[in-house]
């Protein structure tokens, strides 16, 4: 092992890393396409914007698909996009994404289990 700069180098730092194995990277997720578009500033603010965006309508899906109220539904679905959790982690551009999925995932669940749409499985994996 070299010194430098004080510390213990590693020999294989700056080796690479491994992005499918990184459970943060989100590799496959599907709004990763938007930097095949835009540049990189604008499609990260993009991403950014959508994570309350999508929260709070697949919230308000869900909410009326339980069949509540509109009012009842808008005020949970901002609640649940406007959280503290959510603006906390907003910058991260990955966490966000996840709770905005959330709703999505029961709702795709309810239809298959209760309703039995065969179509909802493929959405859910």
């Amino acid at each position: 092992m070299e010194r430098g700069y004080g510390a213990i180098m590693d020999p294989l730092s700056l080796g690479g890393h491994p992005l499918l194995a990184d459970f943060q990277s989100a590799v496959f997720h599907p709004l990763n396409l938007v930097y095949l578009f835009l540049s990189d500033i604008n499609g990260w603010t993009l991403r950014i914007i959508l994570q309350p965006l999508l929260a709070s309508f697949f919230m308000y899906l869900f909410l009326r698909h339980l069949q509540r109220s509109r009012l009842a539904s808008l005020v949970a679905a901002l609640a649940y996009a406007f959280s503290g959790y959510n603006l906390i982690y907003l910058e991260y551009d990955t966490h966000g994404h996840i709770i905005a999925l959330i709703p999505l995932l029961l709702w795709l669940v309810d239809k298959w289990l209760l309703q039995s749409r065969a179509w909802a499985l493929p959405l859910i994996a």
